[in-house]
């Protein structure tokens, strides 16, 4: 029976996961692989249950139970998106939040990221953070498999529409397209449909319900798919590839047969098909290089080349949507993307740019034993139609003679597999008290660069402020340092924000013994970049669990580590960094300033990643790097790239990255080599320290 390579993991981004669920594999409430004995972190049992536990059951749920997965032999990684207090008050993602998710997942060794959700968009592009995120799964080979929305609509969701992403659609028990999934001229290019109605999925506490139209449970069933082909892909011998796969699945679907009946624009690229896509792997053995895909009727061709392998005959690869779109579409109107009455979502929606939602939003799209169903806008309510209790499985018969094709083509044995991994990123409440690194998967490591700011999280508490106030305007920074060397026992009743550009993308909490240390930094920090005596800070910490602004979104937590945090100038770290230095010199300050403004601006992160961490280290400490400048300036070399990949020697224990600078003549571009200097990083503590000596040799 085919049940997926241990070694390919999914990474599931949505709500929490119930994995007492008897439904999953798991060993002392710890998910597993189905066929292996590895224990595996679990998730917690926690709020916003629901939506988590159905998406991660159509993948993972094992063989011969109420709800069995597509890919339960491969492993899991779940990182919760989405919260739910208390009062069963629902918040979605941000854009920020979701890339940050992402960047959790590559950095996990996710080789599938299922995003059973989105965000409506007019122009189908990410924000800055979000698409970075997009661009560093390509280049991970890491797929993003995302729900193309459920506003029955012309219309976008991000991060389905993105061209590296795999959009999913969903089909009815009759094979047409659902009437909520959406549809648009991206789509037609990189979007699938699925089998999304009628599917039996899992519901908290043992529960078990029937899916409705929405594209949610769709995705999940074309992530399991993509596992069970890269398993296939290492069975033959190959390299897995998730790119190849996403190519294959899009060119092997099948397409819209127009009829009086068919509006073919809202069957996106096609439907999916397992049998075809099985045969493009068996048939074509050399589909194994990252950057290659697969062509209907041609073998390999790559993403750079426009000539196919073994004399096949030559394709365009450039696949527009002018050559996809029959001529009587145009493209959306104003009033197409508007929303409809009967489209269960809110303007409220509409214009909030970056809320990332569930994607099985509408009534009756999930009915459990409490008969609750979760909108669109992200609030409870109650279903207005029940649907019983089910013990069928959720496959339908084409379906299930498609995998059982599957399965006996790729003939798997349930052999013990090579350590499977299974990670669970905490969310939900944090006691800053905790100490924030015992909780079994731990939080993530975080080293951002950014400038302070603060938030009052509520109408009322900004309100509350501007009352003890005695009416001063609780936004005018001046104003509130005045109030606050009065009051400072009210510092920790602002939420202290970490922005990027505008963006708020951590909220900063300092915790334990010393937090009333960590407020009075965060006042001095304030007061100096108020006066112009701050440009930026580096905070260290460990990000756990979210808080929820003024305007509703809402941002990670840090707790900081007060050793690592540093404010600063450009102007006054490029003077102390290039002070006394052979060779200080002007040109030597504008060299620093320039490699600092690359960091700041054209490569800003969010700080997760072991990468990230280390290229923001480097910029925090310049001294070092303007070393590797003063002798770049002797040779008349300029800057050309900066870049950090794992450093191959470390001491144990470590996690060591170089941090790469690249130079070249501008008057000997063709005759002289580039120069790199490379120095190493280890980011495996909060803080992190720079290791040995500069080095340095010729590319040519």
């Amino acid at each position: 029976m085919c049940l997926g390579d241990p070694s390919i993991k999914i990474a599931v981004l949505d709500g929490s996961v119930d994995l007492k669920h008897p439904c999953f594999n798991t060993v002392n409430n710890k998910l597993v692989p189905a066929g292996s004995q590895e224990v595996l972190p679990s998730s917690s049992d926690n709020l916003s249950l629901r939506h988590g536990t159905a998406v991660a059951s159509l993948i993972f749920g094992k063989p011969n139970s109420k709800h069995d997965g597509v890919a339960p032999g491969c492993s899991s990684i779940f990182i919760p998106i989405y919260s739910q207090n208390a009062n069963g008050q629902f918040t979605s993602a941000t854009q920020v939040s979701l890339a940050r998710a992402i960047t959790i997942a590559i950095e996990k060794g996710a080789n599938i990221i299922n995003i059973s959700g989105g965000q409506l968009s007019k122009s189908g592009d990410a924000e800055s953070f979000l698409k970075k995120a997009i661009d560093d799964c390509y280049k991970a080979g890491v797929l993003i498999v995302a729900a193309t929305g459920n506003d029955g609509c012309r219309c976008l969701h991000v991060p389905a529409a993105d061209k590296q992403v795999l959009a999913v659609g969903s089909i009815d028990v009759n094979g047409k397209p659902t009437s909520m999934t959406n549809y648009g001229d991206k789509y037609l290019v990189n979007g699938i449909l699925a089998p999304g109605q009628g599917l039996s999925a899992a519901a908290p506490q043992g529960g078990t319900f029937i899916t409705g139209e929405g594209t949610s449970f769709a995705t999940p069933i074309v992530s399991g798919v993509a596992a069970l082909l890269m398993s296939l892909q290492k069975r033959r011998g190959i390299k897995p590839d998730a790119y190849v796969i996403k190519s294959i699945l899009e060119q092997t679907s099948t397409p819209c047969t127009k009829t009086a009946e068919n509006n073919c624009s809202r069957f996106l690229r096609g439907t999916l098909n397992i049998d075809a896509a099985i045969d493009a792997i068996l048939e074509n053995p050399k589909i194994l290089a990252s950057g290659n895909f697969y062509t209907k009727n041609e073998k390999v061709k790559t993403m750079d080349d426009t000539t196919t392998i073994n004399e096949s005959k030559t394709v365009s690869t450039n696949l527009s949507t002018e050559t996809l779109i029959p001529e009587e579409q145009s493209l959306p109107s104003q009033s197409e993307m508007a929303v409809e009455k009967n489209s269960n979502i809110t303007s409220e929606v509409i214009n909030t740019p970056k809320t990332i939602t569930p994607s099985e939003a509408g009534k009756n799209e999930i009915n459990d034993t409490s008969q609750e169903s979760i909108k669109k806008d992200g609030s409870i309510m109650a279903s207005s139609q029940e649907i019983p209790l089910v013990n069928n499985n959720y496959q339908t018969k084409e379906k299930m003679e498609k995998m059982e094709k599957m399965e006996n083509k790729m003939n798997f044995e349930n052999t013990e597999a090579p350590s499977p991994q299974s990670v669970f990123a905490p969310s939900g409440e944090v006691d800053p008290s905790c100490g924030c690194d015992d909780n079994e998967g731990g939080p993530n490591t975080v080293y951002a660069l950014g400038t302070l700011d603060y938030d009052f999280g509520s109408e009322s508490h900004r309100d509350s402020f501007t009352q003890t106030m005695g009416g001063a305007n609780p936004h005018d920074p001046a104003a509130l340092l005045s109030y606050l060397k009065e009051n400072p026992w009210n510092t920790e009743e602002l939420i202290w924000t970490l922005n990027i550009d505008s963006t708020p993308v951590y909220a900063i909490i300092p915790y334990g013994s010393h937090a009333a240390v960590g407020y009075d930094r965060i006042l001095d920090i304030l007061e100096n970049q108020k006066n112009g005596n701050i440009q930026r800070i580096s905070v260290p910490g460990t990000a756990k669990g979210s808080t929820t602004l003024l305007n509703g979104s809402q941002v990670t937590n840090l707790f900081p580590r007060l050793r690592g945090m540093y404010s600063w100038t450009t102007e006054a770290l490029v003077s102390a960094s290039t002070s006394g230095k052979k060779g200080s010199s002007k040109a030597l300050a504008e060299s620093v300033t320039n490699f600092l403004n690359r960091i700041y601006y054209k490569m800003r992160n969010l700080g997760v990643s072991s990468e990230e961490r280390a290229l923001n280290y480097a910029a925090t400490n310049a001294f070092q790097v303007s070393s590797v400048f003063a002798q770049a300036l002797k040779e008349n070399l300029e800057l050309n790239d900066i870049s950090a990949s794992k450093s191959p020697i470390c001491r144990p224990g470590s996690d060591c990255y170089d941090v790469v600078l690249s130079f070249f003549n501008p008057r000997e571009r063709m005759t002289q080599a580039r120069k790199e200097y490379r120095f190493t990083i280890d980011v495996s503590d909060i803080v992190p320290v720079t290791v040995g000596e500069v080095r340095s040799w010729s590319v040519y």
